[in-house]
């Protein structure tokens, strides 16, 4: 594994597309010279001893072509920066900034992220509710916050999102953007993924402190893949309307404070984990 500062010379490169350090022991923080790749699309730092997230994020929105870019596993127990100046990104479409230990909240500045289609900020120490802007992400169909300490009810504005409302038949990517495999070493696995665009329509809100009943509107997510409510303080009975989500492969209602029978019709999710 490479370790130390990264080398000054690699800012020289100025026409790379994509940059892989993750996985490595490099330290310090990101100099401000990326913002000098300018043809950077692809650009994976995590599993690293960065610091400073602020700068960081400062710093690569210079690149401004970036469409996946994986910061995981860095900036340990920082604080969220709520820097509203941090704009840039209208490229980006896969965002991970997950097991950071990052505090403080949702931040608003994700709400300029316009293209993003994927974003990870689980195992963090996130506060406060999901912010209502979220939906305004209108091609967003991966999200994950599961494993932090996020509280209030399932918002209805996650009932909403355009791209988990409708089953697309494919998820149209720029063939200008690089569209490269994705390793996400998660609390329970390592997940691979051979490009961005395999990524599964998925909602994680596990582990956090969330109440109240599930929403008859959870229906409407007729796309998803994926739904993890488990070990909330969710109450009341599982709503029937959840069996209208038949493209389900994996389902966990786990840990929480549920009553009443589950569903007859889930038996009709032929391929439910």
């Amino acid at each position: 594994r490479l370790g130390g500062i990264v080398p000054e010379s690699i800012y020289s490169c100025s026409m790379l597309t994509a940059l892989r350090l993750s996985g490595n022991h490099f330290h310090g923080e990101i100099s401000p010279r990326i913002g000098n790749l300018k043809h950077l699309s692809f650009l994976s730092l995590g599993s690293n001893s960065f610091t400073n997230i602020m700068k960081a994020l400062h710093a690569l929105k210079s690149c401004g072509n970036i469409s996946t870019l994986l910061i995981g596993r860095n900036f340990m127990n920082e604080a969220m920066p709520q820097d509203e100046t941090i704009d840039g990104f209208q490229n980006l479409q896969f965002l991970v900034m997950h097991h950071c230990s990052l505090t403080g909240r949702i931040p608003t500045w994700l709400s300029t992220f316009t293209s993003l289609k994927v974003l990870l900020l689980s195992s963090n120490q996130l506060t406060g509710p999901i912010p209502s802007w979220i939906n305004s992400l209108n091609h967003l169909f991966g999200l994950d916050v599961s494993n932090n300490s996020l509280i209030g009810k399932i918002p209805m504005i996650l009932m909403e999102m355009p791209m988990l409302t409708s089953d697309k038949p494919a998820i149209y990517f720029d063939p200008s953007l690089l569209d490269l495999p994705i390793y996400v070493d998660d609390a329970n696995a390592k997940l691979q993924y051979r490009m961005g665009s395999a990524w599964p329509k998925g909602l994680n809100l596990g582990k956090n402190k969330f109440t109240g009943m599930i929403p008859q509107e959870i229906g409407h997510l007729e796309a998803l893949t994926y739904l993890n409510l488990s070990f909330n303080n969710f109450y009341g009975e599982i709503p029937q309307s959840i069996c209208k989500l038949t493209n389900l492969q994996g389902l966990d209602l786990s840990n929480n404070h549920l009553t009443g029978a589950v569903p007859v019709p889930l038996e009709n999710l032929h391929f439910l984990s």
